[in-house]
């Protein structure tokens, strides 16, 4: 399967590349119709992931935006009247909108959003979780009998878990190395997001086909293996499986992940019990 590409949006670099799968980041919110043009002119557009500051009420949401694939990542919420009123709105859209882990309110509208039929998620940013919200949204999110909108990264654990394998859910925030890349403005290739920032590159474009045979690739997959030869207190945690010590860092300040991501293996377990298929809309064009 060949990588996706994540880079920010630059219409020069984007008319060199060809027949790319391609995730456009971007904070400009009346851009959206531009990109899925350009984008898709000479390549596929797989999904905008737009990060914006403010409130999500306050966002310009606009019918333009039908039709296209989009992951909103917004701090906080706003105003609840003024979301409802353009609900109708928000669900036509393929748009899944992703709240800030570090705002306990959060966790509540994401569970209003959901209620509203509108898919949402958690974004786990590098503030600090309340793991018992988080894991009420989950209870919420899977084992809730009324209908309601899909919420991640609950949904990709679910439908990914195995009880004798490793769950990466980097892939919903387009973080997973095995299936995505990361691409500055001269072509040049990371394995995540913060690599990229760091300027740790692994390869170019013109690399792409053998990218996965480089050394540095293979390593990193592998990566997580230090936390063991570390004997952190992550290595003997019963939901490393689902996690891979995504929180290690800020385990002494924020701890509590453990009983949740127990929590989200026990309602993997217990969705795969059940003998009828989930269906999920999807919101990413493959």
């Amino acid at each position: 399967m060949q990588h996706i590409l994540v880079t920010n949006f630059n219409e020069n670099l984007l008319k060199s590349i060809r027949g790319k799968a391609l995730v456009i980041r971007t904070s400009d919110l009346f851009s959206f119709r531009n990109i899925a043009h350009v984008v898709n002119e000479h390549n596929k557009l797989h999904c905008i992931q737009a990060i914006v500051k403010g409130n999500l009420t306050e966002i310009p949401v606009s019918e333009d935006w039908r039709d296209i694939p989009i992951n909103l990542y917004v701090p906080s919420f706003g105003d609840i009247r003024t979301f409802i009123e353009k609900s109708g709105l928000w669900r036509n859209l393929s748009v899944r909108i992703f709240l800030s882990s570090s705002n306990p309110e959060n966790f509540t509208h994401l569970q209003m959003i959901a209620s509203l039929g509108i898919d949402c998620g958690i974004w786990f940013d590098k503030g600090t979780t309340d793991w018992q919200s988080a894991s009420d949204l989950l209870h919420y999110a899977i084992y809730g009998k009324v209908p309601h909108g899909s919420i991640e990264p609950f949904v990709y654990l679910v439908d990914h878990y195995h009880p004798t394998e490793y769950t990466d859910f980097s892939s919903v925030y387009f973080n997973n190395p095995t299936r995505y890349l990361h691409m500055d403005s001269q072509e040049n290739l990371a394995l995540t997001a913060e690599k990229l920032v760091a300027g740790d590159f692994i390869g170019t474009l013109d690399e792409l086909d053998i990218i996965t045979e480089k050394p540095g690739y293979q390593s990193a997959l592998i990566a997580w293996q230090d936390i063991f030869m570390a004997n952190e207190a992550c290595s003997s945690c019963p939901a490393w499986r689902v996690c891979l010590g995504k929180f290690s860092a800020t385990l002494d300040e924020n701890p509590g992940c453990a009983d949740f991501l127990n929590d989200v293996m026990e309602a993997a377990e217990f969705v795969q019990s059940k003998s009828g298929e989930r269906r999920v809309k999807q919101l990413c064009q493959l």
